[in-house]
């Protein structure tokens, strides 16, 4: 079933990308679609698996990271060796023209993905989306995912908002 569903949020994604010449929201409603599938199994997850004592909660997110950094360091890393390389490339001179110019708190950001936008260019342009599920991942262990009706009224607020 969520086999399924993945996939049909996947191709939403990548059509998107594909075809992003005209006005859709496909794309959107994917990513938005696997936050809701992400929040429903991390929040099973912590449940079931974790718990929300101080060692299950540092369990979690321990996991959450391990799960992420390392490959997110390895794209970074790939990310900027491409960027220095092929730095007289007419297409990526926005984007090296911009990491001159990143501040101190951009390049944190980058690094440690938390804060991370759309603008200026991220190093890895699709982490932004990273950032929101960090974000999301804390806030569940915390206190969205550690009571039902609190679950369900988040749910429905997010609905509601996308």
């Amino acid at each position: 079933m969520f086999g399924t569903y993945r996939y049909i949020l996947a191709a939403m994604v990548a059509l998107h990308h594909l075809w992003h010449s005209h006005p859709t929201y496909i794309g959107t409603y994917g990513v938005y679609g696997f936050y809701m599938l992400s929040g429903y199994l991390m929040t099973l997850v912590l449940n079931k698996v974790y718990g929300f004592s101080f060692d299950g909660t540092i369990r979690f997110l321990t996991n959450r990271a391990l799960r992420i950094y390392p490959s997110y360091i390895i794209a970074m890393l790939f990310s900027l060796t491409v960027i220095l390389l092929t730095q007289d490339t007419a297409t990526l001179q926005p984007i090296i023209t911009n990491l001159g110019e990143l501040t101190t708190m951009e390049w944190l950001s980058n690094i440690f993905i938390f804060g991370l936008t759309t603008k200026p260019y991220p190093i890895v342009p699709p982490a932004w989306s990273l950032s929101v599920e960090l974000f999301l991942y804390i806030a569940m262990a915390l206190f969205l995912g550690r009571q039902r009706h609190i679950s369900i009224l988040w749910f429905l607020l997010s609905l509601s908002y996308t």
